[in-house]
Parts: structure tokens; C-alpha cells; sequence
């Protein structure tokens, strides 16, 4: 089935309930509001950057696809990305995100995540233009591609995120 987005667009959802009864989901953190508003003070600026489809970044091993096939009108179609539906799915995504803050940790930008929404973060307008360009070069160079249209490129002191 299809679930229509703000936007108007579709967004596929495959029933998956009876795999996500089988599948062990892995322990795993994910940043929270409440956390990341501990670090945050009034003088910084930020942006936030959304992801299109998110979920469609990550490839599915093939020896997972299987599991992943569903029927429309007699035809066989398979999900070799990463479905919405799957319970597994914010900690796939988690995963191979963190590696990437992680990198831009050490670059010294300041970056928070909820799954596909970023918040960015510095002390200077300026500064905040720079590391969003970074960000947004990194993410384009790893194929990920930005939803324009939900992210706050333009540094604010009044941010809404999430």
C-alpha cells in the first residue's frame, strides 16, 4: 500500500508484519529532543537538513531481498532498498548514519540526528553557512539526496526541529 505524503507524493509501504514478528531488533540509541537540547545555548545558530526517502539510501543484501518480494497484478517485485514498514529499519538506518556524524564529530561540526532529520549547529552565521556546505557536499558525494523543501538551509537563532 501507499501512504500519501504532506507534499502530495507517495510514499510505498510494504506490509511486513509477519517478518517484523520474526526479527530480533538490535539494542541501539537514538538522539532525543530532551538530549540534544541539554547542549544547546541561545547564541548558536542552526539549520536542519531532511532527507528524501530516507530509507531508499540504504541497499538491502541480496540475501535478505527474498523476504522483501511482494505481488501486484501477477507480477514479482522485490525491495532492494531498505522498506518502510520493516521493524528493523531505524536501526539499519541509524547504523550506517553514524558512522558519517561521526566523521563530521571529528571535523568538529556540530550535528545532531533523528533518523532522517539533522540539526546543525554553530556559534557564527558564517560559520553555520560553511559546515552546511560541508554537510551538504558529503551527503551529495555518498548519494544521499536533501528534501529542500523540509530542510532550513538559511542559519536562524529559532530553529524548529522535529
Amino acid at each position: 500500500f501507499v501512504v500519501i505524503n504532506k507534499d502530495k507524493s507517495f510514499r510505498p509501504i510494504l506490509d511486513l508484519s509477519i517478518l517484523n514478528k520474526l526479527l530480533v531488533i538490535p539494542s541501539f540509541k537514538m538522539e532525543t529532543v530532551s538530549k540534544i537540547s541539554v547542549g544547546i545555548v541561545d547564541s548558536l545558530w542552526g539549520c536542519t537538513l531532511d532527507l528524501t526517502s530516507a530509507y531508499f539510501h540504504v541497499p538491502m543484501g541480496w540475501t535478505f531481498q527474498k523476504f522483501l518480494a511482494f505481488v501486484v497484478d501477477d507480477q514479482i517485485y522485490v525491495f532492494q532498498y531498505l522498506p518502510f514498514g520493516l521493524s528493523t529499519g531505524p536501526w539499519a538506518f541509524t547504523r550506517v548514519i553514524k558512522p558519517i556524524k561521526g566523521y563530521l564529530h571529528r571535523l568538529k561540526i556540530m550535528i545532531h540526528s533523528f533518523l532522517d532529520d539533522f540539526l546543525l549547529l554553530h556559534g557564527t552565521q558564517e560559520g553555520l553557512r560553511e559546515v552546511t556546505s560541508v554537510v551538504l557536499s558529503l551527503f551529495e558525494k555518498l548519494g544521499f539526496r536533501v528534501n529542500f523543501k523540509k530542510s532550513l538551509l538559511t542559519p536562524s537563532q529559532t530553529v524548529k526541529y522535529l
